[in-house]
Formats: C-alpha cells, sequence, structure tokens
C-alpha cells in the first residue's frame, strides 16, 4: 500500500469524513490519521491518467474543450460515486466529473485546476486568455468570478498576472 506523510493543513476536509488531498494538481480521496501537524495519507485513486480520452488533440482549444464538455455532460450524476474511473459505467459526483475534466484539460495543455469547498469542487479553467469556471454537476460553464479568480490566485500565485 501506498501512504505519504503529508501536513495537516494540505488536507481539505469534506462532509462524509474524509479528505481530498492536492498531489500534482489532482485532488485524490483519501483515508488519513492525524500525526501532530502532519497527516498519514492513503490515496485511493492512482490510475486515472488511464481513462480514455474524450477529445483529439488536434482540435483548437475552444472546440477541444467543447467535445469534452459534451462528452462529460452526458454522463450520469450519481452522488455517492467519487470514482472518475467508474464514471462512464455508473456515473460520477463532482469529484470525478472534476478529476476526468482537469486531467482531459492538462493533457491537451490548457490551464486549468480545482476549487474544492467544504461539500463541493468544481473546475476552473484559462482558454484563450480568460479565466472559466466548470461545473459538471451542474452542467455549467461561464466566466469566473471575482471571488472564484480570488480563489485560484490564492492557490496558483504564480498566475496572479492575469
Amino acid at each position: 500500500m501506498d501512504f505519504r506523510l503529508v501536513r495537516y493543513d494540505d488536507i481539505i476536509p469534506i462532509w462524509f469524513g474524509e479528505s481530498l488531498i492536492t498531489a500534482d494538481n489532482i485532488p485524490y480521496k483519501v483515508d488519513r490519521w492525524r500525526v501532530g501537524n502532519y497527516a498519514l495519507a492513503r490515496p485511493k485513486y492512482y490510475n486515472i491518467k488511464d481513462l480514455p480520452p474524450l477529445a483529439s488533440d488536434h482540435l483548437r482549444d475552444s472546440q477541444f474543450f467543447s467535445e469534452v464538455f459534451f462528452e462529460l455532460s452526458q454522463m450520469e450524476y450519481t452522488y455517492w460515486q467519487q470514482d472518475p474511473n467508474q464514471l462512464e459505467s455508473l456515473g460520477g459526483d463532482c469529484q470525478a466529473f472534476s478529476i476526468y475534466l482537469v486531467r482531459e484539460l492538462k493533457r491537451k495543455g490548457i490551464e486549468s485546476g480545482f476549487i474544492p469547498l467544504v461539500d463541493h469542487i468544481y473546475c476552473w479553467m484559462l482558454l484563450d486568455g480568460r479565466f472559466y469556471k466548470v461545473d459538471l454537476t451542474t452542467r455549467e460553464s461561464s466566466a469566473l468570478s471575482r471571488i472564484d479568480l480570488d480563489r485560484v490566485i490564492e492557490m496558483r500565485p504564480d498566475l496572479s498576472y492575469y
């Protein structure tokens, strides 16, 4: 089994008792045990790189996003299913959709990441020089609000010049 020792502050508590932890900008569902200022974490999802691509890399960025968004929007929302590897067969929740989407955007080279809240997670992306919010549980894509943009900049200070 793979266990990691991480700073406890890097773990984001969520309502059903487990946590999201960011590793390589990918939130993993983790079991965790607190050890002082640190936590012993056991990530549950490692094989997301094996997910099938949803769109051709030869499309322009905006076309690529539209195609990926459409494909993911066809999948069922299932509030109890967090594993992105099961999205096509069982549907998924906000975590499953967000992980799959960001994996696809990064594969294409589109700057993107996660906006984690206490009981929800959605994505941001930088497309054609503009920041967008993408929430596949509500099938929404819109310009990023100032509040969300501040969250992104707090997590990624290197983007603050936008």
